[in-house]
């Protein structure tokens, strides 16, 4: 069983290191087997953030060439980007991923200051390629929705960590997230954090609740035997 932390975090208010968390549950649950920082599993997202194009022009010393300068939020602010015109399809107010310095693509290649045509080059732009994304396109990723500055591990959920577990038999509560949310809630002392869903839920007694008449028909004759969900 995989728990991911981030996941248990919208049912209990916790701000614990994944350590700590790992440490209580192996001692008052069941051994934790693994923690698995997803971040770490995906380093050619390290450094690739989510900019606004604000100007394109062409590179003075070459028609070949373009200088792009993108705005990458408060904490990166504005960097330019020489890039080859050649089958890029860029326009300005466009939300691509761009590659600071430090970020290494899949293929090795990694990201800092060149100077080309005595311009010099502070990011790139990256593709499904570079970022080795299953569909392996070459054409820029863009992320129009997407906040500036939010990382790659932000927009692919993987800015988390997994505790893996060996279930007992015992311990049937414990086969869904729901079980392990219970669990630290009780021993931390907080409350559950139920979803909207069953908050906005109203059992009235005797009353029918149904999806589908013909297929089940639950009929709540006395609302003080509900237990929680």
């Amino acid at each position: 069983m995989k728990v991911s932390l981030n996941w248990l975090r919208e049912f209990v208010n916790f701000r614990m290191e994944e350590k700590k968390v790992a440490n209580i549950l192996n001692g008052k649950t069941m051994e934790v087997k693994k923690i698995l920082p997803y971040y770490l599993q995906k380093k050619s997202f390290k450094n690739i953030i989510v900019g606004e194009i604000k100007d394109i022009s062409v590179h003075p010393s070459s028609d070949k060439f373009g200088i792009a300068e993108v705005y990458c939020g408060e904490t990166v602010g504005i960097k330019k980007i020489v890039f080859t015109k050649a089958g890029l399809d860029i326009k300005i107010g466009e939300k691509p991923m761009i590659a600071t310095k430090g970020a290494i693509f899949e293929n090795g290649l990694k990201i800092r200051d060149k100077a080309i045509f005595g311009i010099v080059s502070e990011a790139a732009f990256c593709s499904e390629k570079d970022l080795g994304l299953p569909l392996n396109i070459s054409s820029i990723v863009k992320f129009p929705l997407e906040k500036l500055g939010a990382t790659a591990y932000d927009i692919f959920e993987l800015n988390d960590t997994v505790l893996e577990f060996d279930l007992e038999p015992n311990r049937p509560d414990l086969f869904g997230i729901m079980g392990f949310a219970y669990e630290l809630s009780a021993i931390l002392d907080k409350d559950i954090i139920l979803p909207e869903l069953y908050n906005e839920i109203e059992f009235i007694p005797g009353k029918n609740y149904s999806s589908k008449e013909n297929e089940l028909t639950v009929n709540i004759e006395n609302k003080g035997l509900i237990l929680p969900i």
